[in-house]
């Protein structure tokens, strides 16, 4: 694989479709594509809008992966047995926001792994790993899979300590300061892919303990 492009928390944000015409490369969204932040300007009309746009682009594209983000599982989506409502959350279009993941639903993954470069929202950690009795389970071959096949039947997502929830933070959920200390599978070669955390310069991936 030469090159796979990334697309981090889009927030109503219209950076991404300068990819829209790149058809034989893997486009991998990480999620979040609602609420928008104030500062930008960018009103949650236009944001659902860009997200509607987002999804005819995956369904028109075989090479584009829509990951769920903490803004998409716990917010807008039911496939879970309640809301955990994320920041910024958008009452007025919750319906609709509702209406397109549902509609859509087989567009979207909880992970999704190319060789040895696993692509989550937030993370997978040791730490969580642990919490949820997974050790002997999930390793660095079968973790996309589990997370694909598991997500939508347990509380697996919830927010942890660091995030105003309790424990550790799942994959939607896991601060980055967990993945610097306890980002999993740290003495194999997967790759660790994330977005969730806004930084003011570059990304990062993280493979190995620092």
């Amino acid at each position: 694989m030469n090159k796979i492009i990334i697309i981090p928390d889009v927030h109503g944000r219209s950076f991404w479709k300068k990819i829209k015409h790149i058809k034989d490369t893997p486009i991998i969204f990480l999620g979040d594509y609602l609420d928008p932040y104030g500062r930008e300007g960018i009103s949650n009309e236009k944001a659902i809008e860009n997200f509607k746009e987002i999804i005819e682009f995956a369904k028109e594209n075989s090479n584009v992966v829509l990951l769920y983000g903490n803004h998409c599982v716990y917010s807008y989506n039911n496939v879970l047995d309640h809301i955990y409502y994320s920041s910024r959350y958008d009452y007025n279009h919750a319906v609709e926001a509702f209406k397109l993941y549902d509609e859509n639903r087989e567009l979207f993954k909880y992970a999704h792994q190319i060789d040895n470069i696993l692509f989550t929202h937030a993370g997978v950690t040791t730490k969580w790993i642990h919490a949820m009795v997974l050790e002997g389970i999930v390793n660095e071959e079968n973790i996309a899979h589990y997370l694909n096949a598991y997500g939508n039947e347990s509380e697996m997502f919830l927010p942890g300590m660091y995030r105003g929830g309790w424990g550790y933070g799942s994959p939607l959920w896991a601060d980055l300061q967990e993945m610097y200390h306890w980002s999993a599978f740290a003495d194999t070669d997967l790759i660790q892919i994330i977005g969730h955390t806004q930084l003011k310069n570059t990304g990062t991936y993280l493979s190995r303990h620092n």
